[in-house]
């Protein structure tokens, strides 16, 4: 009776080391992943700031030239957000994955859990979980939700109604367009059908090697179009004429004409990259062309790298007490900026039909992983070649 009260203390006990080790292994999966997640959100923060930044002089310098309504400005970058976020959340997710580690690994806290047991296998799966998190996060962006709001910026820029109040706003007075090339006079606009009346187009054309010359266009209606291939503007004259002399020779050249076509602005944005942006993903799953093909693992692409970058991070994230990293950071750094470039040089590639996106693009992460796992489990290498390479190669990981 005893005996087999002691078995079943025993199997009790067992148990009970069991469910004490699982649990160990949540606390530790959600302590590293917190302490991933936050410093990929504050990383983050950082570089959208600075995009932001550098995006809002753009679109101010559009406006200033005349290629953008100033009412256009915070509508396009809430538009473009999504997509900043696509290409800003995987070089976030591998600083933040580097830092954080770095951390722990300098104040022992990866050498104090595997002490207790940790392997590197575990390890992995632990940096993994919040990867693959954050990689559906942006596979929802880059297949469903940046699509949609680039669909909108589109539409937006190429739909003429959207340009008739801005246009309203400069009627009767003379403004200057496509950096002081053209002057033109509205008087006024008729908002029901879109029709612009008396209209006054005066382009000054200067060239060092021939005299000065004028052009003046002049029209009782017209009307705004806006190529949705190339997004520049045009205006269609209707029964007027055109008047074309030089200065010099006081020579004039009149033309009368029923309908007449004049640009007067280029795009103000690359419309066909925006238009291909805007496509959804099941019409690009249907397309036969090239270019549609490698959009659609573009955005495959972007989410797939993610786990391979908290790899690579991971590998480059050891260090040891009294001993310089920063070199291992610049190479970490540099190695995720290769992957980046050579993902771009696919896409272009595969655009142009000259190789298979799905297999070039399966052939990167594949090269970039494996350079990662080696380093990762490079403490079972041959002597030898960690000698060779120590900057690379650490000696011993992270069990100092």
């Amino acid at each position: 009776m005893n005996s087999e009260q002691c078995r079943v203390d025993r199997n009790c006990f067992d148990i009970l080391l069991k469910s004490q080790g699982r649990w160990a292994d949540v606390i530790l999966t959600r302590y590293i992943s917190t302490q991933i997640i936050s410093y990929t959100l504050a990383v983050s923060s950082v570089l959208l700031i600075v995009t932001l930044f550098g995006r809002l002089i753009r679109f101010l310098q559009q406006v200033m030239d005349g290629n953008l309504p100033a009412e256009f400005l915070l509508q396009m970058i809430v538009f473009r957000l999504p997509q900043f976020l696509e290409l800003i959340l995987p070089f976030g997710l591998f600083l933040g994955t580097l830092v954080a580690l770095r951390r722990m690994y300098s104040d022992s806290e990866i050498v104090v859990m595997q002490t207790g047991g940790l392997s590197d296998v575990q390890l992995l799966k632990m940096v993994l979980l919040p990867a693959c998190l954050m990689s559906i996060f942006v596979a929802s962006l880059t297949l469903y939700v940046t699509p949609a709001t680039m669909t909108k910026a589109y539409q937006l820029l190429i739909n003429p109604d959207n340009y008739l109040e801005y246009s309203v706003k400069r009627t009767g007075r003379i403004h200057v367009t496509e950096n002081g090339r053209y002057a033109m006079y509205i008087d006024h606009i008729d908002r029901d059908s879109g029709k612009l009346h008396d209209l006054v187009l005066a382009e000054l054309k200067t060239n060092s090697d021939k005299p000065i010359r004028f052009s003046t266009l002049l029209a009782r209606e017209g009307k705004l179009h806006i190529s949705p291939e190339t997004g520049s503007r045009f205006i269609i004259f209707e029964q007027g004429g055109q008047y074309v002399g030089q200065f010099a020779t006081l020579q004039l050249r009149v033309l009368d004409f029923d309908r007449f076509g004049k640009r007067i602005s280029t795009s103000a944005e690359h419309i066909p990259r925006l238009k291909s942006d805007a496509l959804s993903t099941w019409t690009l799953v249907h397309s036969d062309q090239s270019k549609d093909w490698a959009s659609l693992h573009w955005r495959i692409a972007i989410p797939m790298m993610m786990p391979c970058a908290a790899v690579i991070a991971l590998a480059f994230s050891r260090t040891q007490i009294r001993r310089g990293s920063y070199n291992r950071i610049f190479i970490a750094v540099l190695l995720f900026l290769c992957y980046m470039v050579a993902l771009n040089l696919v896409r272009n590639a595969s655009g142009k039909g000259d190789v298979h996106p799905g297999v070039a693009f399966a052939v990167v992460h594949t090269l970039f992983l494996v350079i990662g796992i080696v380093v990762l489990f490079s403490p079972g290498l041959t002597p030898d070649l960690r000698k060779r390479f120590p900057q690379l190669l650490p000696l011993g990981g992270a069990r100092n």
